[in-house]
């Protein structure tokens, strides 16, 4: 019922899951029906008139969307959750630009697990780079924690892989809806990962095609979803600073593979010295630094860790 709710509010014109999110933080009430919804936007225009009152028309036809979408999202195993349902991931509850809607597929108890992993990096890894995530995926899914990445080629891609081959679970952030996997050439992947218990998660509905800002707005449920969030290979530029951003804006634990000094000029380890050296992530290079995140991450200790800094999320927007 929730997710119908949420679904429709999101479905009718000009209205933004900011606009559902700061309706829903103001009020328990659920609308029921038209005009419930029309009061409810009536209500809330009176506070901020930038919230637009629906007519009657709207109302109906993002009605039937929200009965398609869902029959499409059933005929295919894709299920709905709403910020407003209690089952909702209490880690992306409460972090900056919250979703209100997720879509699911595969075992969503995955997604749940409070000892979890971000594992990213650059989609064009070095060979030891790709070596590195697949270990990383290994070494902590064996260990019961889940992997979480976006399916992307290189790292991303391994870091998934590892944790199958270890029979662990690994969660999918997608930047599109569940019907469509990007890249295509990870279709099997995809597979693979439902297949092994993990789950694929969107906060697009089915029919939705990835699109540039999507793969933005995604990395912030990747680095929500962990509890820390590993960077195996990035250059100084380039799509995983958006998801090690997000990690400081969430305060999330942030580490970056430390390499070997044969591999100090290849430019897939410039960012992860850059964020090193800044004091912005944790450097990992050994067993022991391994063994020593995962008791972090079982302690809970990761609210607020002590190598946080607010003023460089500032300036990693900028790059």
């Amino acid at each position: 019922m929730n997710s119908k709710v949420i679904l429709t509010l999101l479905n009718i014109p000009k209205v933004s899951r900011n606009t559902v999110r700061f309706i829903f933080s103001n009020t328990t009430y659920i609308p029921k029906t038209k005009n419930d919804i029309v009061d409810l936007f009536a209500h809330f225009h009176q506070r901020n008139k930038r919230i637009p009152i629906p007519s009657y028309d709207d109302i109906s036809k993002a009605i039937e969307k929200t009965y398609l979408i869902i029959d499409k999202s059933e005929q295919q195993n894709i299920n709905l959750i709403s910020i407003l349902d209690e089952a909702f991931p209490e880690s992306l509850r409460n972090i900056p630009d919250s979703p209100v809607l997720l879509y699911y597929k595969g075992n969503y108890n995955s997604v749940l697990n409070n000892h979890s992993v971000a594992i990213i990096g650059t989609r064009t890894p070095t060979t030891h780079g790709i070596g590195v995530a697949e270990k990383l995926g290994m070494t902590f899914g064996k260990d019961g924690f889940t992997v979480v990445s976006g399916l992307a080629y290189g790292c991303d891609e391994f870091g998934h892989k590892g944790c199958i081959k270890s029979k662990g679970q690994t969660v999918a952030v997608m930047a599109g809806g569940l019907d469509t996997v990007y890249p295509s050439k990870n279709k099997d992947l995809a597979k693979l990962i439902l297949d092994t218990d993990g789950c694929l998660i969107s906060e697009y509905p089915i029919g939705v095609r990835p699109f540039k800002s999507s793969f933005v707005e995604r990395d912030r449920l990747q680095s929500g979803l962990s509890a820390a969030v590993i960077v195996v290979e990035t250059d100084v530029k380039g799509g995983t600073l958006h998801t090690v951003s997000d990690a400081i804006l969430q305060k999330k634990i942030l580490v970056c593979y430390k390499h070997p000094d044969q591999y100090l000029n290849d430019k897939q380890s410039q960012g992860n010295q850059m964020l090193i050296a800044n004091g912005d992530a944790i450097p990992l290079a050994n067993e022991t630094d391994i063994e020593n995140l995962k008791n972090k991450i079982i302690k809970g200790d990761y609210n607020k860790p002590n190598f946080y800094c607010e003023q460089r999320f500032d300036q990693l927007k900028l790059l």
